[in-house]
């Protein structure tokens, strides 16, 4: 019997969902630390929390003058 399994499977969806949720919530408030921590050990399973890692370790070397919760693009 062959069965596929995929990193997301429902035994650990819900807690990278909830993981996720809380970096977010971090990323948000402005801890970017704690954030960066949380999204690093999402990094293996999806490219947006790989990207928000990296975006909460500059944020966090160089904090935004007046932060929202929110990034803008300035570039393509």
């Amino acid at each position: 019997m062959f069965e596929l399994r995929h990193k997301f499977s429902p035994k650990n969806f819900d807690k990278i969902a909830k993981t996720y949720a809380e970096a977010f919530v971090r990323y948000q408030e402005g801890k970017f630390r704690d954030a960066e921590r949380l999204f690093r050990a999402l990094s293996g399973f999806d490219k947006p929390s790989s990207i928000l890692a990296a975006r909460c370790v500059q944020f966090a070397a160089q904090p935004p003058a007046q932060w929202h919760g929110i990034f803008s693009l300035t570039a393509k």
